[in-house]
């Protein structure tokens, strides 16, 4: 199977949007969460790469909201390692 360059499997991350630390109010649907470790990931409506969130930092009121296939709003900050997450809003 012969791929030109344009249909490339590579390409179509070069074309992905981009979130930066400090967008707010992004809608999403959480796309995976694993309980026993408290953690899962969210896949923006615009496209963007899946990006982590801690269950822990998930308002108490909004905790029940928080399961997989959830429509839910975010804002994207700096963790502690520089790489960006999300903040459930």
């Amino acid at each position: 199977m012969a791929h030109n360059k344009s249909g490339s499997r590579r390409n179509w991350r070069k074309r992905r949007p981009v979130l930066s630390v400090g967008d707010t109010g992004l809608p999403g649907v959480v796309a995976k969460v694993v309980e026993g470790k408290s953690f899962g990931f969210i896949q923006p409506e615009n496209g963007a790469a899946r990006i982590f969130f801690s269950l822990h930092e998930v308002p108490r009121h909004r905790s029940k909201c928080v399961g997989e296939g959830r429509k839910v709003f975010f804002s994207v900050v700096e963790g502690k390692d520089g790489k960006p997450k999300a903040i459930v809003s």
